[in-house]
């Protein structure tokens, strides 16, 4: 329904820079922010030990690793959604036995049997650590820690920079009465769905500017009157009022 009055909201009224505020949306994607940034200090160091750990294990292996003749004890096939087959094996370290379980490609595992004999490969100090030389077993690139932490960083970055946007158009802002022109509906990769709402409005200037927001409230009808606050450098640079993070205190 379009709105009537021709003043805007006795809050926005006030004086700039205005008394902003965050809301609960607000609130929450800050902490997602600083979750996402810390987050990616912490799995960067605990990723990048486990990548100088398994380059280090495979290191020892290719330099001082020991190659026995393993036996098959059991071929089974996971109750997961791949049924990934695997294999459970022993053998001889120095007159220890040692059992070890690993999965396979599946044309190998079907030409298996029980008591049947593969290579495996062990250190000799610690038997534990062994691997079947036909496995796969990747090493952790030194590069994938970065590249994972400064991913989760720039999720942190994303979600900082729309709460400083709205902060920053609702403290220094112009205000607009704005004409809603279209309004979409749009649907998310995880199932969800917002509506964008295209509008414009007169600057101060007394030029025409077309903008857009997203809402995933009951957005306003074609037709319909909004007041926006704008960046007077950049009009483009725009939102609907009242915005989904940050708020100003009742009048």
């Amino acid at each position: 329904m379009a709105m009537h009055t021709t003043t805007p909201p006795l809050e926005l009224q006030r004086s700039r820079p205005r008394d902003v505020r965050l809301t609960a949306a607000g609130t929450v994607l800050t902490m997602v922010w600083i979750a996402l940034f810390a987050g990616a200090i912490v799995v960067t160091i605990l990723l990048s030990r486990e990548s100088a750990s398994q380059r280090h294990a495979r290191s020892l292996f290719d330099s001082t690793g020991v190659t026995a003749t393993a036996h098959v004890v059991r071929l089974w096939r996971e109750s997961n959604e791949h049924k990934t087959p695997r294999v459970e094996y022993a053998f001889d370290a120095n007159g220890r036995e040692v059992d070890g379980r690993a999965k396979l490609p599946l044309k190998r595992w079907q030409s298996l049997r029980t008591g049947d004999s593969i290579d495996v490969r062990y250190l000799p100090t610690d038997p534990t650590y062994h691997v079947i030389l036909e496995e796969t077993r990747e090493v952790m690139p030194a590069w994938l820690p970065f590249v994972v932490g400064l991913l989760m960083a720039a999720g942190g970055l994303g979600c900082m920079a729309a709460v400083r946007m709205q902060r920053r158009l609702l403290a220094e802002g112009r205000v607009a009465r704005a004409t809603v022109t279209k309004v979409t509906k749009r649907h998310t990769t995880h199932g969800g769905s917002y509506r964008s709402v295209a509008f414009s409005f007169p600057t101060l200037s007394g030029a025409t500017v077309a903008a857009k927001a997203s809402t995933s409230h009951k957005s306003p009808d074609v037709g319909a009157s909004v007041w926006v606050v704008y960046d007077p450098d950049n009009p483009k640079r725009s939102a609907m009022y009242p915005m989904q993070l940050v708020k100003l205190p009742p009048a």
